[in-house]
């Protein structure tokens, strides 16, 4: 799993248009994200492993979630941090699952239409935290 962090002061997205190479709609809401002071993680799923760091992931969620004083969090589908995926299936059952989790911890979670293109406007402001870059499972010179 790949993610790709960002924090976003405003943050609009919408506009959907599904993928012509994903013939199967998963994902029957198309519903337009217009929120202000809120988390939005680009989450690549890599592997069926990716289950498995769910818990490394809420622990750099709550970071920016103490940083920027907010629980909100549009979890964002994004295919493109990674070579090699899962089929797009699975990634959607996972990305299904890590929002269940992550509304179990208490945070409000809206989530990004799967398998689309979306027009996507956002500020976020300069900040040490202001985007992060993260791989699971860690590199082992960061364990």
């Amino acid at each position: 799993m790949k993610c790709l962090i960002w924090y976003c002061k405003e943050l609009y997205m919408g506009n959907v248009h599904p993928s012509e190479r994903i013939k199967e709609e998963l994902d029957k809401k198309e519903l337009d994200i217009n929120e202000n002071n809120i988390i939005m993680p680009w989450v690549t799923i890599e592997t069926e492993n990716d289950y498995n760091y769910f818990e490394d992931f809420l622990e750099t969620i709550n970071e920016m979630k103490n940083h920027f004083n907010s629980n909100k969090i549009a979890l964002t589908p994004f295919a493109h941090l990674a070579n090699s995926q899962v089929s797009f299936k699975t990634a959607f059952r996972i990305i299904c699952d890590l929002e269940e989790f992550l509304k179990q911890k208490g945070f409000t979670v809206i989530k990004g239409h799967f398998g689309s293109a979306k027009d996507l406007r956002f500020y976020s402001p300069a900040d040490t935290k202001q985007v992060v870059f993260r791989s699971y499972p860690k590199p082992e010179f960061l364990k």
